[in-house]
């Protein structure tokens, strides 16, 4: 009788072993697939209608961009020598993988631990640019 309480007891303690470990991974994989926080540029490419691709200046220690992404709106931040120049705010939405403002444009994004990679892609003209930020 007492090695079957025993048993029972170590089976109801692996249970809530398990139970709690599970649940904690589930959270942390949660807040990293999240576009919501503040993003700092790392990368940026652009390629033109012609096909040419340029890199951009804006990944620096004194020139960069920070994309600051609640649930409902991004807000960009452009800092050149160091100084906020320009900011501005708008609206979003996901629909699969993707991002869509408030006018209608769209770009594909990808989350990757840290980093997240959204590629924009003109209709109109067929440029691109791919641009790769940091969570901060």
């Amino acid at each position: 009788m007492k090695k079957t309480k025993f048993l029972a007891l170590i089976c109801l303690m692996m249970a809530m072993f398990c139970t709690l470990a599970t649940s904690c991974k589930d959270d942390d994989d949660e807040g990293s697939s999240s576009l919501e926080g503040t993003w700092r540029s790392v990368s940026s490419t652009y390629t033109d209608e012609n096909g040419k691709t340029h890199e951009s200046d804006l990944t620096g220690d004194s020139d960069y961009m920070l994309f600051i992404i609640t649930s409902t709106t991004i807000t960009e931040k452009y800092y050149y020598n160091g100084k906020l120049e320009d900011d501005y705010t708008y609206t979003y939405s996901i629909k699969g993988n993707k991002i869509i403002d408030d006018e209608g444009d769209d770009g594909a994004y990808k989350i990757s631990g840290n980093t997240l990679t959204i590629t924009y892609t003109d209709d109109e003209d067929g440029t691109t640019t791919v641009l790769v930020l940091k969570r901060q």
